[in-house]
C-alpha cells in the first residue's frame, strides 16, 4: 500500500472514533414517543389494580391485593404484556423461611441444602388478565418455594410440589 492509502485509511479510522457510526443526535431524539411511556404506565397501574383490587373464586374474604401484601414482604406488583397480547400481572415478594415451614412447606426438598439457609424466600405469583382487561385468573407461582418433603421407596420421589389451593389456602387462611 502507499503512503496515500495510509493516510486515507488513518483519516477514515480516526473519523469513525470521532463522530461515532450511529444515529445523529437528531434522528434518535426525534423518533422518541415521549407520549407513549405515560400511557403505558397508566395502563400498567389499571392492570394491577384490576388484580389487586379484585377477588379470586373461592377466596371472596379479602382482596387479592391484602392477602398478598398481608402474608409477604417487599411486595412489589408489576404488569407486561406477552408477544401473543396478553395482559400478566406480577406480585414478587419475599417470605421467611420460618413461616414457609411453618405452614408445613419445604423449600429445599429435593435439594441439596445451601450451607446458609436464607432467612427470606423470593416468592413470585402471576395473573392473567381476560382480553376486556375486567377479569383475572390465576395462572403462576414459583412451587420451587410451596413443596412438601415425601418419600416414596418405588419412585425414589422426594418432593412434592404444592397445588394452587394449596398455596392460596396458606395465603388466605
Amino acid at each position: 500500500m502507499s503512503y496515500k492509502h495510509y493516510t486515507l485509511a488513518l483519516i477514515l479510522i480516526g473519523s469513525f472514533f470521532f463522530f461515532g457510526c450511529g444515529k445523529p443526535e437528531s434522528s434518535a431524539h426525534t423518533s422518541d414517543n415521549t407520549d407513549a411511556t405515560p400511557a403505558a404506565t397508566a395502563s400498567s397501574r389499571e392492570a394491577v389494580d384490576v388484580v389487586r383490587n379484585g377477588v379470586l373464586g373461592g377466596y371472596e374474604s379479602t382482596t387479592v391485593g391484602k392477602a398478598f401484601e398481608g402474608t409477604f414482604q417487599d411486595a412489589k406488583w408489576t404488569s407486561f404484556e406477552t408477544a401473543k397480547g396478553v395482559t400478566i400481572v406480577q406480585f414478587d415478594g419475599t417470605i421467611l423461611e420460618s413461616t414457609i415451614n411453618k405452614a408445613g412447606f419445604d423449600p429445599y426438598a429435593g435439594y441439596k441444602v445451601p450451607d446458609q439457609k436464607l432467612s427470606r424466600l423470593a416468592v413470585r405469583f402471576q395473573f392473567t388478565l381476560s382480553l376486556d382487561k375486567k377479569n383475572f385468573k390465576f395462572s403462576y407461582f414459583n412451587d420451587r418455594i410451596f413443596c412438601f418433603s415425601s418419600y416414596d421407596y418405588r419412585t425414589m420421589k422426594i418432593r412434592s410440589p404444592a397445588t394452587a389451593d394449596q398455596v392460596m389456602s396458606f395465603i388466605y387462611g
